[in-house]
């Protein structure tokens, strides 16, 4: 529940203090408790602010001030890492802080995240080293092998697909599918003979 907001804490203080209504009267009149109402009085004679108080936990480490700084970093220097920012926060503020602070910081502040030093980015590209890809051409080249076997035997061509879940299959229309050359060769005979 979210604290009463400075408004109403300051209009049942000044009710109270007109002296028409009880204290229990008043809670009934603003909805509050009799306890709230008590508890601002006293905050009131004592010369407190009737501001709320923090909702509990403990007080964030990174304050406006902390934020401020981190934007400005971040303008000056987009590239900077979670290790450079936190360096510069101990020698500007005195903040010693973790890194997941400073990267939970920067994501309430809608600002970017720089996990390494940047470095150039290479003229030349690197080779695929993903398996998928050359088993992806494996089998296309094993599906047109197939075709030909499905038009000398006058079937519909056969043809390299992927399913979801499954991974990489050659499906031939009518006759079914088949994850291997093997297998789907043994689909073409069994259907030439039918």
């Amino acid at each position: 529940m979210a604290p009463y907001p400075k408004e109403l804490r300051v209009r049942v203080v000044v009710t109270v203090e007109e002296g028409r209504l009880s204290i229990p009267e008043i809670a009934r009149l603003f909805q509050v408790g009799v306890t709230f109402i008590k508890k601002m009085l006293k905050l009131h004679r004592a010369g407190d602010p009737l501001d709320p108080r923090h909702g509990g936990g403990p007080t964030p480490v990174l304050q406006e001030k902390e934020g401020a700084l981190l934007r400005q970093e971040i303008r000056e220097r987009p590239d900077a890492t979670l290790a450079e920012l936190q360096k510069v926060l101990a020698d500007t503020c005195q903040a010693r802080v973790s890194l997941s602070t400073i990267s939970r910081r920067l994501q309430v502040l809608h600002l970017p995240r720089k996990k390494k030093v940047s470095s150039p980015v290479s003229a030349t590209k690197r080779p695929a080293t993903s398996s998928g890809k050359s088993r992806a051409r494996s089998i296309s080249a094993n599906t047109s092998l197939l075709t030909k076997w499905a038009r000398t035997l006058g079937l519909p061509d056969c043809m390299a697909g992927r399913h979801p879940g499954r991974g990489s299959a050659i499906r031939c229309p009518g006759i079914g599918e088949a994850t291997s050359r093997r297998s789907a060769l043994s689909l073409l005979m069994a259907s030439a003979r039918a």
